[in-house]
């Protein structure tokens, strides 16, 4: 990026500078340009409705990918944090999964009933998947039939969730969509926003903004119609 190429360039003058080959670095008096920050479309209701419709079997698969997509939707955990999992990290009875986040932190991501009740049919279909009783080190996600001595990997989750929705015949999504989405729906039902930055594990403020800027001309939309002043 020219931010990047920029930065470059003025490490190579501090270090002219610090040889005393120059007085002082040409690039004092320059500041990096502003580059607009773009925002990652939050996923349309419809197209979330068509998603989940093509994984309603009853299949290993079909129950695996509903959980998957059932998280990213219900938590809006990275796409590290969910796939690198084992059985253990998992806990129906608190409804939470440990996530390994950025910096090394452990946190633990609550869900709802509904995403409950899908992590359950799941365990079940993958102890059968596996043929024998899941065991708290076990890594929690695993391939299909023909691969399932494999544990699932990041890139088996994208290729998962790009051909769900050819079957669902909407645009492709990216899984980081899910981690804007939720954010969003979080906000416009009224979700606290501090309890918004301790699940999503942000730190700051800034990431905050930068995550809740999907679709906040929409929100804004629908929180005047509820407190417009000449209404």
């Amino acid at each position: 990026s020219v931010g990047t190429m920029l930065g470059g360039v003025d490490l190579f003058f501090n270090w002219l500078l610090d040889e005393e080959e120059l007085d002082r670095s040409p690039m004092r008096t320059m500041k990096p340009p502003a580059v607009p920050e773009t925002e990652v479309p939050v996923i349309p209701e419809e197209d979330l409705s068509k998603l989940f419709k093509t994984c309603k079997g009853r299949t290993y698969i079909d129950r695996r990918d509903m959980a998957i997509l059932m998280l990213f939707l219900d938590t809006g955990v990275r796409l590290s944090e969910l796939t690198d999992r084992r059985v253990g990290d998992l806990d129906l009875d608190m409804m939470v999964l440990r996530v390994l986040g950025k910096g090394d932190k452990w946190r633990s991501v609550p869900f709802g009933r509904t995403c409950a009740a899908v992590l359950d049919r799941y365990l079940r279909a993958a102890a059968k998947h596996k043929g024998k009783p899941l065991e708290e080190d076990m890594w929690l996600w695993w391939g299909d039939q023909h691969h399932s001595m494999h544990r699932l990997t990041i890139w088996g989750v994208g290729k998962m969730l790009k051909r769900r929705c050819a079957e669902a015949g909407i645009e492709e999504l990216h899984v980081h969509q899910f981690r804007h989405t939720f954010p969003h729906l979080w906000k416009v039902n009224g979700g606290n926003e501090d309890d918004l930055m301790r699940i999503t594990g942000w730190r700051s403020r800034q990431m905050l903004s930068r995550y809740a800027a999907s679709a906040g001309a929409e929100r804004a939309r629908s929180a005047h119609a509820r407190l417009s002043p000449a209404d």
